[in-house]
């Protein structure tokens, strides 16, 4: 759960290099594009495929 004006973060786990898009949906069904932050956590193997 998000609340309104209130920073948060959704944590996004794809493979390595790939792009992704999200969007929240609210309530009333609105709906708003996310922007990716930046996140320099390094990239692992994951059963030999690498997420980051």
């Amino acid at each position: 759960m998000l609340r309104e004006a209130r920073a948060s973060t959704v944590p996004v786990h794809v493979d390595h290099g790939t792009s992704v898009q999200v969007r929240l949906r609210w309530e009333d069904s609105g709906r708003r594009g996310l922007h990716q932050g930046e996140d320099h956590t390094p990239s692992y193997d994951l059963d030999g495929t690498f997420r980051g």
